[in-house]
């Protein structure tokens, strides 16, 4: 099975998952433990509500506005290794809000780029990103 049919089988049942266990602080951090074949979740932390995010230098355009509570989840799927011997996956980043709406937005990186822009949705999203809006976030 190639990358590209793992990658679209594993997103829906990942955000599922997760989504159905983030709803709360102790259990955003328990998604750390969560065991799904293919996807290592290296990171997952509640953040809090913020006023203001700082605007990063090369993100897609930037937002600086207030955020919502959410939960963080971070990790890298179907790890391999390549032709010339060196290991790679793909990366990836969600933020779940704790006031989700149901919603979920896939912001992918350019495909092979290397970089895990944050997960706020902010391309095709109008001036508010959306999760700002309570949409679940992904990017990869």
């Amino acid at each position: 099975m190639n990358s590209r049919r793992i990658t679209f089988a594993i997103w829906p049942a990942l955000a599922l998952a997760v989504m159905s266990m983030a709803q709360e602080p102790k259990n955003c951090a328990s998604l750390a433990e969560m065991k799904i074949g293919g996807v290592e979740i290296t990171k997952a932390a509640p953040l809090p509500a913020v006023e203001s995010v700082p605007n990063k230098p090369g993100a897609p355009r930037g937002y600086s506005g207030p955020l919502p509570a959410y939960c963080r989840v971070e990790g890298e799927m179907n790890r391999r290794t390549g032709v010339d011997g060196q290991a790679f996956g793909i990366g990836f980043a969600l933020a779940l809000p704790e006031n989700w709406n149901g919603d979920f937005m896939m912001q992918g990186g350019g495909g092979g780029n290397g970089i895990i822009y944050e997960p706020l949705g902010t391309v095709a999203a109008g001036d508010l990103p959306a999760l700002a809006r309570g949409f679940a976030v992904a990017t990869n």
